[in-house]
């Protein structure tokens, strides 16, 4: 089951705390509710295109976008061929290769407050909690891709279409208890070599970055929250608040 996300933190206040040199104007608002197939800030570092004659060692740039919760690969025939591809496991990306050169060069991260589980008990009762890191902010490793929308004009602004996928690995620690696999959490530590343009993402990387997913997870608070998150109830922060 693909997990609903929540991010609390403004766009302004990402910026700030995320070192952004360059926030789109369409970076969703904060939501309590976040399902695949809507849009979520994501934070990529990429290179400027380097003007002719340029030999200058190139800076990135740290980016802050809005994209579609769903990977769209490039050769896809549109964006909504099927379920959502929201969530991908990290150890099956060598064995496809529609998803490995985003490995290589389109590595991201998407921003929350928190991510929702369920802990299903015997008689199957479903108790919904929310895994975060509090008033923080937390960094989910990710992959992107641009497709192109082939309906429209060249100077079409949105012919460019801006997806993400969130990678997942078995759980650990104490989020064991509430499902078998959790997103791969990034820990400060390993934030600036995830996001690198200049260094290309491999097999040895991927392994890296999800091992020490099993450290960070275990700072992160788990609070029992309200039905609400279940029902039709507004997006608001009261879908988060613990009970």
């Amino acid at each position: 089951m693909t997990r609903i996300l929540a991010r609390a933190t403004t766009a302004d206040d990402l910026v700030g705390l995320l070192d952004v040199d360059h926030a789109g104007d369409a970076v969703p608002a904060p939501s309590w509710r976040i399902e695949p197939g809507q849009r979520v800030a994501v934070l990529v570092d990429t290179l400027p295109r380097r003007a002719e004659g340029d030999t200058e060692d190139q800076v990135p740039v740290r980016r802050l976008e809005a994209a579609r919760w769903g990977l769209v690969p490039a050769g896809a025939p549109g964006p909504d061929q099927g379920p959502p591809l929201a969530e991908v496991p990290a150890e099956q990306l060598a064995s496809r290769p529609e998803l490995l050169q985003a490995l290589v060069s389109r590595r991201a991260a998407v921003p929350v407050s928190g991510y929702y589980e369920h802990h299903e008990t015997d008689d199957g009762l479903r108790t919904p909690y929310l895994v975060g890191a509090g008033e923080g902010t937390v960094l989910l490793a990710a992959l992107y891709e641009w497709w192109r929308d082939p309906s429209r004009a060249a100077d079409d602004p949105a012919r460019w279409v801006l997806s993400c996928a969130v990678l997942t690995r078995p759980s650990a620690g104490t989020v064991e208890a509430l499902a078998e696999r959790m997103p791969v959490v990034l820990s400060p530590d390993v934030v600036e070599e995830w996001l690198d343009p200049t260094a290309e993402g491999s097999p040895d990387l991927l392994r890296a970055v999800a091992a020490q997913a099993e450290d960070v997870v275990e700072e992160l608070a788990m609070d029992e929250v309200g039905p609400g998150i279940d029902q039709d109830a507004p997006d608001t922060a009261e879908l988060a608040r613990p009970v």
